[in-house]
């Protein structure tokens, strides 16, 4: 019990929704073990479709502004 490491819940957008998706449920006659696979495994789903950045097209449009600079 003395490796614990206490973190605030929770702790990255990927969990939140995964504890948002677990708070509409129906969990009645669910143990906690039940509970918390449905919760790992929403995680993992919602981390491996997310976590991956998409890959960004190039384009054939002319950038006709950079924006603003700093001065």
């Amino acid at each position: 019990m003395d490796n614990i490491t206490l973190k605030a819940f929770p702790s990255s957008a990927y969990e939140y929704i995964a504890m948002l998706w677990i708070q509409q449920q129906d969990l009645n006659d669910k143990s906690p073990i039940e509970i918390a696979d449905m919760y790992y495994n929403a995680l993992s789903e919602i981390k491996q479709k997310y976590a991956t950045k998409p890959t960004q097209q190039k384009s054939n449009r002319k950038v006709r502004s950079q924006g603003i600079s700093d001065l």
